[in-house]
């Protein structure tokens, strides 16, 4: 993958690495806020209206292997 941002067209098919490398200092909760903030500044398309947007987020961290479709939704 040459750029973060890539364009996919509609039923064109794209695959990403598993996972990816970095570096941080401090424990579990400090790599998982860095890796947020990097998504956020870098891999996530900017929100369109920031007040009106409909942000939603939820973290399964502490569910575990207890995640099932009903939970997300």
């Amino acid at each position: 993958m040459q750029r973060l941002k890539h364009s996919v067209a509609p039923g064109e098919e794209f695959a990403v690495p598993g996972a990816f490398i970095g570096l941080f200092r401090g424990g579990w909760d400090e790599a998982g806020y860095r890796i947020q903030r990097f998504v956020e500044a870098v891999l996530a398309c900017p929100i369109p209206d920031h007040d009106n947007f409909p942000y939603v987020i939820f973290d399964s961290r502490g569910h575990q292997w207890g995640i099932d479709e009903t939970l997300m939704r």
